[in-house]
Order: structure tokens, then C-alpha cells, then sequence
């Protein structure tokens, strides 16, 4: 996601049992009032911060979430430049698949977002062909 200034949001992921008091899952959030991103797990709607770190944040800038097998990570984009991984835990409540979400707040702008998406990550198996002799 892509962030606009004095805008506080989350995106989701492993999203499951979606409603009222019974959503599961995980989720980075940005704080743009105290410079600092979290990664949360959702247990029936209710967050337990994993992890907490700080990282001055800018409009245009982007961060992500991405989940494998039990580890859920943040990263963070400046402008232009790489990709960083700025935490990392591990965390196996939630390991199966699920939807993706993202949530906007904001005191003083709207937030407009892009670049937001998700996907699979699936592994490689390598399959050899039978040899057939003639």
C-alpha cells in the first residue's frame, strides 16, 4: 500500500471467520502520528501486538505484510528505493490461507492507496519423468 500523510491503516492477511466479534488473522499497521509499525495478530477481533518498531514514515512511501508458514513480517519501502524487512515473528495460530484486507483512517487527510494486492506463495516440487526404455 501506498501511504498518505497523517493517515493511520492496516493490511491484512490470513483473514478468516470474517464478522462481527469473529474475524482471525494478522495485520501490519502504520502509524503516521508516532512513526512507528506493528504487526498484530486478530483473535475474535481482538489484537495482540506481536511487535512494535519505529520507521519515520512519508506520503508515497509503501509497506506490506507477507506471511510464510508461521512467519509474519513487515516490510517498508522509501519512495523509490528497496524493499526492507523491518520485523519478523513467529507465529503459528493462523497458518492456513485466507483474504487479504486493508483499512484507511485519517484525523486531518483521506488516504488514498495503490499498488495493493496479494497472492500465493506456493513451492516448487520437482517432478521427474518416468525413464521409458523401448
Amino acid at each position: 500500500a501506498n501511504i498518505a500523510s497523517n493517515v493511520t491503516g492496516s493490511i491484512y492477511c490470513r483473514l478468516a471467520n470474517i464478522g462481527v466479534g469473529t474475524t482471525d488473522g494478522y495485520y501490519v499497521k502504520w502509524v503516521d502520528a508516532t512513526n512507528e509499525i506493528e504487526i498484530t495478530r486478530v483473535d475474535n477481533n481482538a489484537g495482540t501486538t506481536l511487535v512494535t518498531v519505529s520507521q519515520t514514515i512519508a506520503a508515497g512511501d509503501k509497506f506490506g505484510i507477507r506471511a510464510v508458514g508461521d512467519q509474519i513480517c513487515a516490510w517498508y519501502k522509501a519512495g523509490a528505493g528497496a524493499w526492507t524487512q523491518l520485523a519478523c515473528r513467529t507465529d503459528g495460530t493462523y497458518s492456513n490461507g485466507g483474504f487479504i484486507g486493508l483499512t484507511s483512517n485519517g484525523s486531518t487527510s483521506v488516504g488514498q492507496h495503490d499498488d495493493f494486492g496479494g497472492g500465493n506463495v506456493t513451492s516448487v516440487q520437482r517432478v521427474t519423468a518416468p525413464l521409458i526404455l523401448d
